[in-house]
């Protein structure tokens, strides 16, 4: 049986999570740890 595509938000970005996971087309969030620490500076 075929389930589909699930696609996941590659962000660690919590505004992108906000936008983006209400519209449905996202199946969940995932992201690199060393991500975390380069949006922190621009924050």
């Amino acid at each position: 049986m075929h389930k589909g595509i699930r696609l996941f938000l590659d962000t660690a970005d919590t505004q992108q999570w906000e936008h983006w996971l209400p519209t449905g087309l996202f199946y969940g969030v995932t992201t690199n740890p060393m991500h975390v620490g380069t949006l922190s500076s621009y924050l």
